[in-house]
């Protein structure tokens, strides 16, 4: 009879053989047939490449086929320098390559005025002339020490281009442009050959396993530790194994994982207590295409407990961020586990940071997180009184220092510019409610001893964009939320002139000409019986407009009103009616 162990041993057995006889049949595939660019296939449009091709200059523009087994096709250079004098595809010399393995390919010093170009891809005196540019994205390069370190020098000093680099054996730049040519995640990786760098995506190196008999969970481990600091493309089905591998290393010294497919991070394929990460990684999707992180509603999916742990996610969508759970309560002050948006796959002590979004989209769960969202950053950048001491817990608490926003691509999705917290960085990248890839997953009901008592209860936050959504959510509150303040944000100018000639019996043409509603104000006004807040959404980067249409008694407080339970910020506003007693004060 097998022991537990045995089990646990052979149930991640046989899916690492298939990976590597899959691995196997694609190298075999691959040198199976021969396969040559050269100015005969030039196109109109995009040259795709599914396998590796020896290049020879005249191909304008050459694009790789996207989920190949060991990542981006590769392209060698054909001869022995023969390409370095050859002249520049296309009449305006422009040259694209996108998604592509560049092999055998030189970089000259990056001070010169062909710098940043792969010698063979352009014409050096085309470049000394000033004319012909190239254009690389998604692209891979592989270099020697002298010229990685050369690079990894230069960019150093280059304050305003985001790289990712271990200083050692591979160097990722964001974007960077010149006259002459421009990056837009590119990575300098150090090999020998074609075949060392595909080493490092392979789960051959993956030999042994680890079972842990206190929570029943076993992972792959490396036989040996990785020569290099990156791993030139990971898959659904190498993501979990290489990034134990690559990233369970106790060191200083930052991992590169470059992600060219769609993700899913469910349990399993990951341990139960989740992927022990010790040290700095990056994880880089693809610019050129959508790349799906699917967090598949699980908590606690990366454990950072060293000192080195942190990640950075770049050009990549996480989706189905689920609440946090007891596990995650342990490390989450002073943050909400209730609150996806803090990603509680992320198991870390949220008063360190440890985790940096880098144009990514990340995809709330609900309407109400991402007007929740707006809310807050508009009471962050608000310089009223009232607001600037809500935001103290921000400030003082949170330890959110930048906070800077602008209007999404629609109405579902805010941009953050930059936000620097106390327990994570993120740039240039959308909160959004719409899935980019992944199916949505149904939200898990939070644990009923880590949601808030009901005299703890946060604000209800809701965001309209026309009058009838406006009316809408004065209506009546449930009972549920009787004493809970609301807070309405106004995202684009509102007129309710259409609800007013609805109460004096305009037709319904005429309301919905005037700004999309049909609804009425009854008389006596809309009554305002809990704590609501009427605010501009400050994405919106300008004070919204309400115009009340000269109307009296819109809003109805009866005598019993608390002090400040109707407040109207950051909103200008037209349309103003007299008071019933303006006539008589002109005689005064």
């Amino acid at each position: 009879m097998r022991s537990r162990g045995s089990r646990a041993t052979l149930r991640l057995f046989l899916p690492l053989q298939l990976l590597l006889l899959l691995e196997a049949a694609a190298r075999t595939s691959a040198a199976s047939s021969s396969c040559f660019l050269d100015a005969s296939q030039l196109t109109r449009g995009d040259l795709s490449v599914s396998r590796d091709c020896h290049y020879t200059p005249g191909v304008g523009s050459v694009r790789g086929v996207l989920g190949l087994s060991g990542g981006p096709p590769a392209l060698i250079i054909a001869g022995d320098g023969a390409a370095a004098t050859s002249g520049a595809a296309g009449a305006d010399g422009f040259v694209s390559f996108t998604y592509v393995l560049l092999v055998g390919f030189e970089l000259p010093d990056p001070r010169s005025p062909a710098g940043l170009v792969p010698t063979g891809l352009h014409s050096s005196s085309n470049v000394a002339a000033g004319g012909g540019h190239v254009s690389l994205r998604d692209v891979r390069i592989l270099v020697d020490s002298d010229t990685l370190q050369r690079h990894v020098q230069f960019f150093s000093q280059q304050q305003t281009v985001k790289t990712y680099s271990d200083g050692a054996t591979f160097l990722h730049v964001n974007y960077v442009w010149t006259p002459h040519a421009s990056w837009q995640s590119v990575g300098l990786l150090l090999a020998s050959d074609l075949q060392d760098a595909r080493s490092t995506s392979s789960v051959a190196a993956l030999t042994g396993t680890r079972s842990n008999p206190d929570t029943d969970t076993s992972a792959a481990v490396a036989g040996r530790p990785p020569k290099y600091g990156y791993v030139l493309s990971a898959s659904n089905v190498t993501f979990v194994p290489l990034m134990q591998w690559v990233g369970g290393g106790d060191t200083a010294a930052q991992a590169l994982m470059y992600v060219d497919g769609n993700v899913t991070l469910s349990k399993p394929p990951v341990p139960e207590a989740g992927m022990l990460l010790q040290r700095p990684l990056a994880a880089v999707g693809l610019s050129s295409a959508l790349t799906s992180l699917d967090l598949a509603m699980q908590v606690n999916t990366i454990i950072m407990s060293s000192r080195w742990s942190n990640i950075s996610f770049d050009s990549l969508a996480l989706e189905n961020m689920g609440p946090g759970d007891a596990r995650s309560a342990e490390v989450a002050k002073p943050l909400s586990v209730g609150s996806a948006n803090n990603l509680w796959a992320l198991h870390y002590d949220r008063q360190e940071v440890r985790m940096l979004a880098r144009n990514i989209t990340l995809v709330l769960g609900s309407q109400i997180e991402l007007d929740y969202f707006r809310y807050w950053v508009t009471v962050y950048q608000s310089s009223l009184p009232y607001f600037k001491q809500l935001a103290k817990f921000i400030r003082d608490v949170i330890r959110i220092t930048v906070w800077e926003v602008s209007d999404g691509k629609d109405d579902n999705s805010v941009r953050v510019v930059q936000l620097i917290a106390g327990s994570c960085v993120v740039e240039n990248s959308v909160y959004t409610v719409t899935p980019v890839v992944a199916p949505r997953l149904p939200t898990p009901e939070l644990n009923p001893r880590l949601q808030l008592k009901q005299g703890q209860q946060s604000a209800l936050v809701t965001a309209v964009n026309n009058a009838s959504a406006l009316l809408d959510q004065l209506q009546p509150l449930g009972p549920s939320e009787e004493g809970r303040e609301h807070v309405i944000l106004l995202r684009h100018n509102v007129s309710l002139l259409a609800a007013a000639r609805s109460s004096n019996g305009s037709t319904a043409d005429q309301q919905e000409q005037a700004n999309g509603t049909t609804q009425a104000i009854a008389p006596g006004g809309l009554p305002v019986p809990y704590p609501v807040s009427l605010l501009s959404d400050v994405s919106s980067h300008h004070s919204n407009e309400l115009d009340l249409a000269f109307q009296r008694g819109l809003l109805a407080l009866d005598a019993t009103a608390a002090d400040g339970q109707l407040q109207v910020q950051h909103l200008v506003l037209r349309g103003l009616a007299q008071g019933p007693g303006a006539a008589a004060a002109l005689s005064l």
